[in-house]
């Protein structure tokens, strides 16, 4: 039995969104578009919304130092249940970061993610 219901883990997310998230993002994924000349990939906005971004610790860094690859990387948090993949672009405050990881949670309040700076 789980000390913490979803209902409980929902309006502890509320409550940290409320107070934390602070700065406006969009989240665009690639969409292939077929022409006659070939296919090209064209970033599209799938969500838009409040979220907040910080340093990841050394701790974190350590850990995925061997799928980073860049140096300017952030610890994205977007609102729990964010449809994010691999891959896909956080712009926030004026930066496009490239999805690099997912960090997943058992008990998570927000959709956390490790993001590197693309521009």
């Amino acid at each position: 039995m789980s000390l913490f219901t979803d209902d409980d883990l929902q309006g502890f997310a509320d409550f940290y969104q409320d107070l934390a998230f602070n700065q406006d993002f969009q989240l665009k994924r690639n969409s292939t578009q077929d022409s006659d000349y070939g296919s090209k990939d064209t970033p599209v906005v799938i969500a838009e919304g409040k979220g907040m971004r910080k340093k990841p610790s050394p701790a974190l860094l350590q850990l995925y130092a061997s799928r980073i690859g860049a140096e300017n990387t952030w610890h994205v948090v977007l609102p729990k249940g964010q449809d994010v993949l691999e891959g896909d672009i956080v712009a926030m405050d004026g930066d496009d970061m490239e999805v690099q990881i997912l960090l997943k949670e058992s008990w998570a309040v927000s959709c956390d993610v490790l993001a590197s700076v693309t521009k």
